[in-house]
């Protein structure tokens, strides 16, 4: 799932997903407002917030809580994190430099990271 902050003309910032197979997303908040409307709280939200916007991905209903990427201003995904963490392993340039560790196929944190 591609997870995207963006703003729609003078709106406050809200948390869309991009509905696979389309250049669309779904205003997950708008959908079901018992998802976050920005994304750090939906990463703290872990394993629930996930179960629910999968399913909103899923529901043919939502059409109306949906905008074309090309209709709205993308932001920066969370715009004032805490913490930045990076792990050696997820930077290619690392892999070449120790060639046995294993590089991922994705960039990957621990959501406990975000708590504070």
């Amino acid at each position: 799932m591609r997870l995207f902050a963006f703003k729609l003309n003078d709106q406050s910032p809200r948390l869309g997903a991009e509905l696979p197979g389309t250049d669309r997303l779904i205003d997950l908040h708008a959908a079901n407002p018992a998802l976050p409307s920005n994304l750090l709280s939906f990463v703290r939200g872990g394993e629930r917030c996930l179960v629910r916007a999968r399913k909103l991905l899923k529901n043919p209903l939502v059409a109306n809580s949906t905008y074309a990427l090309t209709a709205v201003r993308l932001l920066a995904p969370i715009p004032r994190p805490g913490k930045i963490l990076c792990s050696g392993v997820n930077y290619r340039s690392h892999h070449e430099e120790n060639p046995e560790a294993k590089l991922p196929d994705e960039p990957f944190f621990s959501p406990r990271c975000l708590r504070r």
